[in-house]
């Protein structure tokens, strides 16, 4: 079976590009550019709201560059950034776990539980696969190895 890499959802990062940018051309070419006062009496704001907007500019520009995966499945185990590999021998458990932040905002997140009894946690809400999926791809590897009848992903 070949290995499935997931990554962060390009739309997210688009969007990050996108809002950077358009907040840095507003300060630049929008509304403020005739208001050489404001720049007079205020430029610590004026370079600290430009950092958070260039930050986001160039985080979303980097990662979309660099296409860094977050979860990578394979035969052998998964692989999740920051959290090392894992093979599918030492995963005793997949389970996937929704909390809420506030009334309209859900995280997602992917539960590995390893046979030492200790859990690995990886936020899965904005990547290029729906959390239902990444979890029904992960079982399905988990199942393989072990010699289970194989699920099927659709």
């Amino acid at each position: 079976m070949e290995t499935i890499v997931i990554r962060q959802s390009r739309i997210t990062l688009y969007g990050c590009i996108i809002v950077g940018a358009m907040f840095i051309l507003t300060f630049f070419f929008g509304p403020f550019k005739d208001a050489g006062h404001m720049y007079k009496d205020s430029p610590g704001s004026i370079i600290f709201f430009l950092l958070i907007f260039f930050g986001i500019f160039l985080y979303g520009l980097i990662n979309l560059i660099t296409k860094k995966s977050e979860i990578i499945l394979s035969d052998e185990g998964i692989e999740i950034r920051n959290r090392g590999f894992n093979h599918w021998e030492y995963v005793s458990s997949i389970s996937t776990i929704v909390e809420r932040d506030n009334e309209s905002s859900d995280k997602d997140y992917l539960i590995i539980g390893l046979k030492d009894q200790t859990e690995i946690r990886c936020y899965i809400t904005d990547l290029d696969r729906p959390p239902w999926e990444i979890l029904q791809l992960a079982r399905v590897y988990k199942n393989r190895y072990a010699g289970g009848k194989p699920e099927s992903i659709e």
